[in-house]
């Protein structure tokens, strides 16, 4: 590279070559509007399996991706989390802890505009899981990576990533409604200097997957002082299928000891970070409908519920700064 980044996207992988080259492709220069190729690069960081990312694939991308295999004996991705924090020479950082999300083209323009407006921020953007339902429930229901390939090959995605709403759902991060603050995201954005105040991924978070660790990072770099919180919306992240850990049939099985220990660690004062975003972006044409939908949804959600008219947090609606987290301890 000519000059240094500014921006470092750190991708984590383990055995979905297919998944990941996918996603590269929608970080890459080709794809991703209104940037220059010199403003970012791309980490891969990939954890050794029987089935490795073909790297040398990256030649026919353009753009500045750096590929690292790793050998690792431990199921938590947390550790090459960091591995590629400590690559990565921007001033600001993207976070995919998941290398099956793919994203919508205007994700890094955005982003790079959001640091231009409010260099302390945290920005993200929804999360939608490619099929009919949620992955969790479709698998149950005969959804598979053949089906995926299908739905994939239906619509023109590599020439208008915004294709990939026609065939995607809202998942469960957005369970309030299209306009309520979101649980995580799986493509999100921090200086790289609110990484080191929350020392960076947290290896206590050991599981399979890394368990919870995607909450707790949200959370804690959404609670640090000074932050501005920013959703990028009209724009998302698609996760694939590739029989993950939270994605499948599995899900219950899993799910209960990952948020006992994210109690735990944060003394029993984990909750989903409720503070209120600004909101940026533009809405193209293929997401109006499904966030029409997404909002009839959350209204009926709040009718079934009884909560339609009364506050979504009646003791605090919006997070406070002072509620941080135990770094450390």
């Amino acid at each position: 590279m000519s000059r240094k980044p500014l921006l470092s996207i750190v991708v984590v992988a383990y055995r979905m070559p297919e998944q990941l080259e996918r996603t590269l492709f929608t970080l890459s220069a080709t794809y991703q509007r209104n940037v220059d190729a010199q403003d970012y690069e791309v980490i891969v960081v990939e954890n050794s399996s029987d089935r490795p990312f073909a790297a040398e694939k990256l030649d026919a991308l353009q753009g500045n991706f750096r590929y690292f295999l790793r050998e690792e004996t431990a199921k938590t991705p947390v550790h090459a989390l960091n591995f590629g924090f400590a690559q990565a020479r921007g001033e600001y950082v993207g976070i995919m802890i998941d290398g099956a999300h793919m994203i919508t083209p205007r994700v890094i323009e955005h982003a790079l505009a959001c640091f231009r407006a409010h260099p302390n921020c945290l920005v993200g953007i929804p999360v939608h899981h490619l099929g009919p339902e949620e992955q969790n429930i479709s698998t149950g229901n005969g959804y598979d990576i053949a089906e995926q390939d299908r739905l994939l090959g239906s619509v023109e995605w590599r020439e208008d990533g915004y294709e990939l709403f026609r065939v995607s759902v809202w998942c469960s991060a957005h369970s309030r409604g299209f306009m309520q603050p979101i649980s995580e995201s799986n493509c999100y954005f921090v200086p790289r200097a609110n990484l080191a105040q929350i020392e960076h991924a947290d290896t206590r978070f050991d599981y399979e997957g890394g368990g919870a660790i995607n909450l707790h990072m949200f959370r804690a770099l959404g609670l640090l002082p000074g932050t501005v919180y920013l959703l990028l919306m009209g724009e998302a992240s698609f996760h694939q299928f590739h029989g993950g850990v939270t994605s499948n049939e599995t899900r219950e099985q899993v799910v209960g000891k990952f948020y006992s220990q994210l109690s735990e660690l944060w003394r029993g004062k984990y909750k989903a970070l409720t503070r209120e975003p600004l909101f940026y972006g533009s809405i193209s044409p293929q997401a109006q409908a499904l966030i029409s939908a997404a909002s009839k949804y959350g209204e009926r959600r709040a009718k079934r519920l009884g909560e339609l008219g009364k506050p979504l947090w009646p003791e605090r609606p919006v997070d406070s700064v002072e509620e941080l987290p135990f770094f450390g301890d």
